[in-house]
This record gives C-alpha cells, structure tokens and sequence, in this order.
C-alpha cells in the first residue's frame, strides 16, 4: 500500500473517531435537563388490517331479486313453500309485498282474490296484511302486478343499579370523573319511543316523561284510540316499564336505580299486550300490532307533540319475530325499521336470546340500519373488566342478504349489560304511581334500552349527528373482547361481542368534538395499534397504525394530540408509522387520535387513545456514561472494520511483492 493511501486511511479512521464521539456526547443531556418515557396506554387496538377488497359495485338490485329467502326465486318465502308444498289446509296469515303505496281499494280486491278474512295496510313500508288465506290460492297473489313477494306474519314476541355505571354513563368509584354524566350529558331534550307493551309512566321514576303515545293493539278509532300522539297507553305486562326505566328513569325518590339518560323524555308505543290480546284489543293474527307500530315510526320523525316536543329521535325494540328459519334482512319487520333509520330516527333492536346454538338472526333483530344489541353479564360489578357474553345473548353473524356487502351481516354491533337487571316495576292494579323497583330480570330486552339511552346521551351532545354516523361512534369507541372472527373483514369484530363492550364516556368524547357529519364517511376505518417508547438517540414516541376501507380507498391518515391541529402521515399499504417528540407534548396524560382521510377528503370516525408520559431528571454522569458507552462500541466495531481492511490491504501488497520476484506481471 502507498503511503499516501496508507494516510488516507488513518485520517478517515480519525475523523470517524471523532465523529462518533462528538454525536454521542451531544446525545447526552446537560446537567438539569429531563427526560420522557412512556408509562401507560389504553386505547390502542394491536391487530393487523384486513385484507378484503369491496368489489367494483356492489349488487344495487332491489331486496325481492336477491334476498336469501326465496332461494328458489318464486315469490315466497322458502318457509311459505314448504307450508304450500306440504298441502297444509290451515288458513295463513301473509304479508303481501309491494313495489308501490298500497291503498284500500286494492286491499279490499287483493282480500276477496283470495278469501282472506281481514286485511290492513302499511302504507309507509309498503306492505299489505291478509290474515287467514288458504295456502292452496297463494299463488293467485303472485300474478297481481306490483306484488314482489309474499312472506309470513309472525307475532311479536318480548325478549327478556350497578349497570348504569357500567357502562360509564353514571358517576362512579371506578370510573369517575370519565363518565358520561360528567361530561355534563344526561339525554336532555332527546325523545325515546319505547315500543313495547306500554308504559306506566304515572312511576315516579317516569313522572313528566311522557309526551306522546299511540296503543297498536287497539283499532283504529279516533275517537277512542287516536293515532296523533295523544292517546296515552297503560302497561299490563310490565316489559315495557321495565325497558322505559332502564333507558331514562330518575331513580326518584331515592335515585338509587336510574336509567343511562334520566333526562331524556318518552313516547309510549303499546304493541304487545299480557294475553295476546285484551277486552277492546284486537286478536295480533288479524292487526298487526308490531308492524302497525314500525309503519308508523317511520313517519313521525318530525310530528309536533301537544306541550311543545317534536318528533322521535330513537326507537328502542326489545321484541323478536320467532320466524321458522332466519333473516337476511329483507322481512318486512327488519325493512320497516331500516326505513325509520332513512327518516333520521336511531333504532335499537335486541338481537335475541337464541344463545350461541342459534339457527340464524330472525326477524326485526335482522334490521341492517339499526344498532343490533346483544347481552353482558356483568357479575353484578361496575368494574367491567370481569365482564362477560351472556350466556342467552344469540350470537351472529346475520345471514347473507346476497349484495356483495359482507359488513351488514356482522351482528351484533356492541353488548350492553342485560343480565339480572333491577328495574322500574309497573304496578299492576291502581295508576303506576304507586309502583317500585325490583324484577331483576335478565335478557337482551334489557341489554336494548340501555343502548338507546346511550345514544340519547350522544345526541344531546351532538345533536347533527345521524344514526349511521352514532352507531359508527359507538363500535369504534367500544371495548373490544374477543378475538376477530372474520380478520380478513375486520379485525376486531366477533359473532358474541361485536366490536365491544359499549363505553358511553368515549362514545360521547367522540360525539362532541365531530363538527361537521356531512364530513364523515362511516367506510373509512383507522385505529391505533401500538405506542412505544424512544430511545436515547432518538427520543420519539413510535406511533403505529393501520387503516382501511370497506369501500372506497383510504389516501392518508392525519393525527392529533389534545385536540390540536391535525397532522398528516402517509401509508405504506395498510399500515403507518410516525414519531411524536415527547418534549413538545410534556408530562402527563394526553389523548392521541388518529383518523383515516378518504381520496374525496372525508374521514373516519376516530377512536381515542389515552397515553401516559412521564417527566424525569437526569443524571448527567449517568447519561453522558451512557452516551459515551454507546459511542465507545460504535468506535470498536469501526476500528475493528478498518484493521481488517488494513490487514487485507497488506497482506494484498505481499502477495504482490512475491509475484513480482517470480517476474509475473500484475494486470494494469
């Protein structure tokens, strides 16, 4: 080697010595300097993104063409055919689909084509009701043009403190002051419409709720039983008390057991009554109470009440069709409630009590707009972390309605306690006002009405909010428990759970700071999936994060701390990762957020995430130490590298040296 390459080398050798030494004694902090570390997390969800990909369109062609019902396409339901095909005389009770309005004059013809004993309309679902029509004539109905498809009617059957803190709507010990109530929100001025077997709202814990009410399981006179709100039902069962407790009772006179909005007001739809029907009642095989009752939900969103309240803001449904086989959705029951949803109303609807054994999700519990409720047990503890599925609670998935979109068979949405719940108790002779508590009763019946006073809660905060978008608050901001079913949809839902246990105090977080609803697309996913901690040579927080679309693309994620400005951060695929500097955010408990951002610049709903930063001195020797010991082993593995290509280089100049004694010449 020349002794000028030989030179070379030891000045770059010097220079890397000095450099590493210089960076890792900037590295160290100076005496009174602090340091940051990461000592607490919750919020992040670890999960891998899906890998599913929406097709190009999804199959828009309408319910009756594609519905998993009538597999064999002929007009009916596959459990209609078999009533037909078996050569059953026992007279049916259908319900006639339309593709228009229906009218009493076609009733009254469609009644008399097939000997049909009575009839009524659902104008605003277009349905027509024929009760008792030989099976053997079905058939004359499917040749009336406008009928799309006949199905059977079932009746509706009902489907049966410490939760209200549970569920951290209510102050308590464990969760104070995040709770709900807390943040000032209780349900005021939000309207509940409890359909159920009525409500004695005289129970001082239900006093001055009342604002409107219609009885379904009486005719339509009105003179006797008006339809405009101001009929006010009486409960003989004590279902629906119950149920009305349990979403907005005061818990007077003691306030020991209230319901998740004690503020919120009420509107008592009777469809179900202590014997099926009652003296002046209606027989449920002629009038179709519960389906009488959805027809109307769906047109009185914005009706004005006598003393001033306007409309229905939620629906809660704790009732169940008992069909012979599943739903897909497309039963007039579930597509009812689906076209409250479209009306702007919140509909709540227990998924059932079948338990995991379950033939499939039936009727009304199928709705595809509604939140879909399923069963706690919460061991009778506030502290949720001992909770548990309810043994009863039907789990899902729904079946397959046929339109490419696999995301609305996923039901349940969220779980709510339901299990031996003490509630508002009816009184069973005298005015209500006499009425207790107690019942402890047990079902996703009472798993419903806490989810609908939740979503009072919400809409109290933000009352822009549409139902779409607050059941979208709700599963993203809930608990999860349980491993993902179906990872390649989505990572964190399951048939028993849905997306979680739901957590009013985030839901309503999220409820508050969302500004314009116009702005979110509920496709878009985002979570948080890890924060870690830096390092001495570099101190960032490492934030990690997956993104998705269920349908559409995702551009960019943007996140923020403490409800600063919103930053943007690219994706590699699915995934993300960014560094926060800890000095810039300082000590203690901050909330990261982190939303996906669509191609058209919609986002997604986000899901809070609470970390933990801590602040400590430094010892300068200590950190200079450890600087210095990090640098050190940097020089050593540098040394050794040059040594080696040293020694390599000499031993190449022997070599060289014997080749030229032996006069072998080297190549230029």
């Amino acid at each position: 080697m020349r002794r000028s390459t030989r030179s070379r080398w030891y000045v770059a050798l010097g220079l890397v010595t000095l450099l590493t030494l210089a960076s890792t004694a900037g590295a160290a902090q100076a005496p009174g300097d602090v340091a940051y570390s990461l000592s607490g997390v919750s919020g992040a969800d670890p999960a891998e993104a899906p890998t599913w990909k929406a097709p190009a369109s999804l199959d828009v062609r309408p319910w009756w063409e594609r519905t998993t019902m009538d597999a064999d396409h002929d007009g009916m339901f596959d459990m209609l055919d078999v009533l037909v095909d078996a050569g059953s005389l026992e007279p049916l009770d259908v319900l006639v689909d339309l593709d228009h309005t229906p009218t009493d004059a076609e009733a009254i013809r469609l009644a008399s084509l097939v000997g049909a004993q009575g009839w009524a309309l659902f104008p605003n679902i277009r349905i027509m009701g024929l009760s008792a029509v030989p099976p053997m004539v079905l058939d004359r109905l499917l040749d009336v043009p406008g009928v799309v498809m006949l199905e059977p009617r079932m009746d509706a059957v009902p489907l049966q403190d410490v939760a209200t803190r549970a569920i951290k709507a209510r102050e308590s010990g464990e969760y104070s002051p995040t709770t709900a109530w807390e943040l000032g929100f209780t349900g005021n001025g939000v309207i509940i419409s409890i359909m159920d077997t009525g409500v004695d709202d005289a129970h001082s814990a239900l006093a001055g709720k009342f604002v409107a009410g219609v009885d379904f399981t009486k005719p339509n006179r009105p003179r006797l039983y008006p339809r405009d709100g101001t009929y006010n039902p009486d409960d003989q069962a004590g279902h629906g008390t119950t149920c009305a407790g349990i979403a907005t009772s005061t818990g007077s006179p003691g306030g020991e057991y209230m319901g998740a909005a004690p503020d919120a007001n009420l509107v008592d739809l009777r469809i179900g009554t202590r014997f099926g029907f009652s003296p002046g009642e209606l027989p449920q095989n002629t009038y179709d109470a519960a389906l009488q009752a959805i027809d109307w939900l769906a047109s009185h969103s914005d009706t004005a009440w006598p003393g001033g309240a306007r409309g229905i803001d939620i629906n809660s449904l704790s009732w169940g069709i008992p069909f012979d086989g599943a739903s897909d959705g497309s039963d007039g029951y579930s597509r009812g409630l689906d076209q409250a949803v479209l009306e702007g109303i919140v509909s709540c609807v227990a998924i059932g009590n079948e338990g995991p054994d379950n033939t499939g999700i039936t009727g009304m519990s199928a709705s595809s707009r509604s939140i879909i409720v399923g069963a706690l047990d919460d061991l009778n503890t506030i502290n949720r972390t001992d909770d548990i599925i309810a043994s009863y609670s039907t789990r899902g998935p729904r079946h397959d309605d046929g339109d490419d979109y696999p995301y609305d068979e996923m039901m349940p949405h969220i779980t709510a306690p339901g299990t031996n719940i003490y509630g508002v108790m009816y009184e069973n002779r005298g005015d209500g006002s006499g009425g207790g508590y107690g019942g402890r009763g047990s079902g996703t019946s009472y798993a419903t009405p806490y989810v609908a006073g939740i979503s009072a809660i919400l809409l109290e905060a933000n009352p822009s909010l549409t139902p779409l978008v607050l059941r979208e608050i709700l599963m993203a901001t809930a608990e999860r428990r349980g491993g993902p079913e179906y990872p390649t949809l989505d990572p964190f839902w399951n048939g028993d759970f849905g997306w979680g246990m739901v957590d009013t105090y985030w839901a309503t977080f999220v409820a508050l700071e969302i500004e314009n609803v116009g702005n979110i697309d509920v496709e878009l996913q985002a979570f948080v999936t890890n924060v870690s901690s830096g390092s001495i040579l570099d101190p960032d927080l490492r934030v990690e994060g997956i993104a998705w679309a269920r349908v559409g693309a995702v551009d960019h994620l943007d996140w923020r701390i403490d409800q600063g400005p919103w930053n943007s951060v690219g994706l590699d695929e699915a995934n993300a990762t960014f560094g926060i500097d800890p000095a810039t955010v300082g000590e203690g408990t901050h909330i990261l957020e982190v939303r996906a951002v669509g191609i058209d610049g919609k986002y997604s709903v986000w899901r809070p995430v609470e970390i933990n930063v801590t602040q400590s001195d430094v010892d300068a020797s200590n950190a200079v130490a450890m600087a210095s010991g990090v640098g050190w082993f940097i020089l050593v593995v540098v040394v050794i590298a040059v040594a080696a290509s040293y020694i390599w280089l000499k031993r190449r100049d022997l070599v060289y040296r014997s080749l030229d004694k032996l006069g072998i010449e080297r190549a230029p």
